[in-house]
């Protein structure tokens, strides 16, 4: 009623010249897109990651923070996402401590996250793993750059989620001492979650332990700041026989620790009536251990079952190693044999 009058089909022509931008726009838009894609296509065809093989391994290692090699052949795809391939991997090495060996890796990662600066690995596989992992002089355990309370300046700035993760066919070996054997987890078959480096990390498989078939389990919390995670492992032999758990929190910060229980069950020969039979026996306790030095207390020692046997309890103490020992204190508080 009021105002400038307007003029006739302003409105109508105004309409019309936004929804022609906006038609334009989306136009453009989608012709953007299809040339991204197309080059996304396009590009494994035209670029030889096997000749930028340094850029690819200056560019992991700075996502995982720590040293990662790659000496065999590497390919990559981008549609329908992104998909890495490498053979020959090392990742970390003898001298620091750790080194992780694997003849192939595929990793299926997530295109949205990437825009966000977040890694997300839907799957991951990784075949012949060789992880070996040595104890210093001073019981330390080494560990990754990604397992402390920074992650985020450990891998440039992006957060690394872990959705699954399979190893086939991998070892863990353990060298306690320089002078020592390692001992061996072998032919392992694991499946593996992580909501990032730091945890929380789920493992869940089976192996092999002194020619023996096991079940493998490890289960742990997030890294906090003061350098605490908590965890708990387990392993058992398949058919019984043998189990073993720990539960508690490990240190990761100077001398590695752990303050926890431990719990473990097995068979052992038994005197019966003019034989030799097979009784349980399960041994539970406190354990914290600082370095190559532990402390056990609370401990209780059960065997021979509950109707026929023994239980004997106490502490003690002792140091880990090849020239290592054990001190135990025990009282018994039930002997019918």
């Amino acid at each position: 009623m009021y105002g400038a009058p307007r003029r006739p089909g302003s409105s109508a022509s105004t309409t019309k010249m936004g929804r022609r931008f906006v038609r334009e726009f989306l136009t453009g838009l989608a012709i953007l897109i299809i040339g991204v894609l197309f080059m996304a296509l396009l590009a494994p065809l035209f670029v030889d990651f096997n000749e930028r093989r340094a850029f690819v391994e200056e560019t992991l290692s700075r996502a995982a923070g720590t040293r990662i090699a790659v000496e065999g052949a590497i390919s990559v795809r981008f549609l329908p996402f992104p998909v890495v391939k490498l053979e020959g991997v090392t990742v970390g090495s003898k001298v620091a401590g750790i080194e992780v060996k694997a003849d192939r890796v595929s990793l299926d990662i997530g295109t949205m996250p990437l825009l966000k600066g977040e890694i997300h690995v839907m799957e991951a596989i990784v075949e012949k793993p060789i992880v070996t992992l040595a104890i210093s002089a001073d019981g330390r355990v080494p560990k990754f750059p990604p397992l402390s309370n920074k992650t985020e300046d450990a891998s440039s700035g992006w957060t690394i989620r872990i959705e699954t993760l399979a190893l086939r066919n991998g070892e863990l070996a353990i060298v306690p001492t320089a002078d020592a054997p390692p001992m061996r987890l072998s032919k392992l078959d694991l499946d593996v979650e992580a909501a990032a480096l730091s945890g929380p990390w789920h493992v869940e498989g089976t192996g092999q332990w002194h020619g023996r078939s096991v079940n493998v389990r490890l289960t742990t919390g997030a890294l906090d700041e003061a350098g605490l995670l908590r965890a708990r492992a387990g392993i058992d032999r398949k058919g019984g026989g043998f189990r073993a758990e720990l539960d508690g929190i490990i240190s990761t910060r100077g001398e590695t620790g752990f303050d926890g229980k431990l719990k473990l069950e097995g068979d052992m020969a038994w005197p019966e009536d003019n034989d030799i039979g097979i009784r349980p026996v399960t041994v539970t306790s406190s354990l914290r251990l600082a370095g190559r030095g532990f402390d056990i207390s609370s401990a209780e020692i059960q065997a021979g079952g509950d109707e026929s046997g023994f239980k004997l309890t106490g502490s003690g103490n002792g140091t880990l190693g090849q020239k290592g020992g054990m001190i135990l204190f025990l009282d018994a508080r039930q002997i019918d044999l």
